[in-house]
């Protein structure tokens, strides 16, 4: 039943981040995410909730490519927690960061009746992984630069702000 799984969805996202319980806390991540609805895929998001900081090791890297291959987890996520912890793993997990982010600014470009799904303060996050990845070289700087110019003309101001920054300083060299 749903209230069983969105049960278990919880447990898992609230020992994921404990090392004696993560392994248990993964399997059943991986278990649910592909049969996950969109109040189990909101429990099992929790996950970055309750995460301080997430650990590099490949728990994080099945979770992260578990989110790309299912995307109700990642759509039923949309909160500043969830983006900021993408930040801080984009030097380890460059790829799986750069794939998530193109999904989120895949999904903001969709047409909405109403509230948008994802929240504004993501923004700021967002700028800095595509400028991230547009100085990390080779195949992401096109990557970061689509991804910056998707934000900007998602008319989002702090894009805008970061791009006249950025101007500015190249008149000033």
């Amino acid at each position: 039943s749903t209230g069983v799984r969105t049960g278990l969805a919880f447990a898992a996202a609230n020992h994921w981040y404990e090392p004696r319980t993560r392994a248990a806390a993964m399997q059943l991540f991986e278990r649910l995410a592909p049969i996950a609805d969109e109040t189990t895929a909101a429990a099992l998001m929790h996950i970055f909730l309750w995460t301080t900081d997430c650990p590099a090791d490949i728990a994080t890297t099945r979770t992260l490519q578990l989110i790309i291959d299912h995307p109700p987890l990642l759509l039923a996520s949309p909160h500043y927690h969830f983006v900021e912890k993408l930040t801080s793993l984009l030097s380890i997990e460059r790829d799986l960061v750069c794939q998530i982010t193109e999904l989120i600014v895949a999904d903001m470009k969709r047409p909405r009746v109403g509230e948008g799904r994802w929240d504004s303060l993501i923004e700021s996050e967002l700028i800095d992984i595509s400028l991230r990845l547009q100085r990390s070289g080779s195949g992401y700087r096109s990557r970061g630069l689509t991804l910056f110019e998707d934000v900007l003309a998602l008319g989002l101001p702090h894009a805008q702000e970061a791009l006249d920054k950025l101007d500015r300083r190249l008149l000033v060299k």
